[in-house]
C-alpha cells in the first residue's frame, strides 16, 4: 500500500455494488459507505473495488471494513469538467467494528490558499493537495483546515511539503441555479443538490519555509449553503490538532504506527 495514501473506513454499505467500468482487463465495482461521526452525521463517500479483492456477498445494510487509498479523477458531465473523488478498495470485508474514517496524506500543496470565515464566523482554509502514485499519476485532494490550523494553512505555498491525518466527509451544497425558465433546480433560486468531499485535517506537518510573519487575509465570503455543518465543531479530534514545522519523518511514522494499529484491531472479528 503506498504510505503517501491510506485510507481505513468503517460504515454501513448505502447499496449493493454495482458495476462500474473495466481497466486493465478487470471488472470494477462501485457502492456507497456510510460512516457515522461522533455527532451522528453520516459522511457517505464513494468505493470502487476490482472484482478480484470483492466478497460477492456483501449487500447494502452490511457493516463493512475498508482498507484503501483516496483518488481523484477528472471527468466531463453537462460540457464542464469535474474532479471525482473516491476510495480504492484493496480490501474489502464485513465487520462488527464502531464506525471509523480515518486518512493520511503526504504531498504538495498545488494551489494558492485562502483563508475566509463560513456564514457562522468558522476560519477555514481551503487547499488541494497533490499526492504523487505509480506511473507519474497525482491525485489532488480538496483539504479543509479549521481555526488556528486554517491561519497556519493559509501561510502555505504552492509546492511546499504537507503531511496530514483526518476524515473523509461528504457535504450536501445547492450552486445558484442558472437563470432558465425550463430549469428544474429548486425554486427557491439554488440549483440542484450536490455534494462535495474533502479531507477534514485533524492534525499536520509542513517543512515549508514561506514568511510565517505575513498575516493572511480574511475573507467574509460565504461558502454554498449546505447542510450546516461547516460551522460545527470538526468531529474528528480525539486529539487537539497542533499546526507546526518540524521533523516530517518522526511525524509520518507516527501516523503510520497509528493506522496500523487500526488496521490490525479492524481484523480482530
Amino acid at each position: 500500500m503506498n504510505l503517501m495514501n491510506r485510507v481505513v473506513l468503517i460504515g454501513v454499505l448505502k447499496s449493493d455494488f454495482v458495476f462500474s467500468h473495466r481497466r486493465e482487463n478487470h471488472n470494477i465495482y462501485q457502492s456507497t459507505v456510510c460512516s457515522k461521526r461522533y455527532s451522528g452525521f453520516l459522511d457517505e463517500i464513494p468505493v470502487f473495488v476490482s472484482e478480484e479483492h470483492l466478497n460477492a456477498s456483501l449487500q447494502a445494510g452490511d457493516k463493512v471494513q475498508i482498507f484503501g487509498q483516496y483518488r481523484s479523477n477528472n471527468y466531463n458531465k453537462d460540457g464542464n469538467r469535474h474532479l471525482g473523488l473516491y476510495v480504492s478498495a484493496f480490501a474489502v470485508r464485513k465487520t462488527t467494528h464502531t464506525d471509523n474514517n480515518h486518512i493520511q496524506v503526504d504531498g504538495y500543496v498545488c494551489n494558492t490558499p485562502f483563508l475566509r470565515e463560513t456564514p457562522g464566523g468558522r476560519k477555514i482554509t481551503e487547499v488541494k493537495i497533490a499526492v504523487n502514485r505509480s506511473h507519474n499519476i497525482s491525485d489532488y485532494l480538496p483539504c479543509i483546515f479549521w481555526e488556528k490550523d486554517a491561519e497556519a494553512a493559509a501561510q502555505f505555498a504552492p509546492g511546499d511539503h504537507v503531511t496530514l491525518e483526518g476524515r473523509i466527509q461528504s457535504r450536501i451544497y445547492y450552486p445558484k441555479a442558472a437563470q432558465n425558465e425550463n430549469s428544474s433546480d429548486r425554486s427557491d433560486g439554488k440549483g440542484k443538490e450536490r455534494i462535495a468531499y474533502e479531507v477534514s485535517v485533524r492534525s499536520f506537518l509542513t517543512d515549508g519555509t514561506n514568511n510565517k510573519e505575513k498575516k493572511p487575509a480574511v475573507s467574509k465570503e460565504k461558502m454554498p449553503s449546505g447542510t450546516g455543518n461547516q460551522d460545527k465543531k470538526p468531529d474528528n479530534e480525539k486529539t487537539a490538532s497542533k499546526a507546526r514545522k518540524g521533523n516530517l519523518e518522526e511525524f509520518r511514522a507516527m501516523l503510520h504506527k497509528l493506522i496500523d494499529e487500526e488496521i490490525e484491531n479492524a481484523g480482530d472479528d
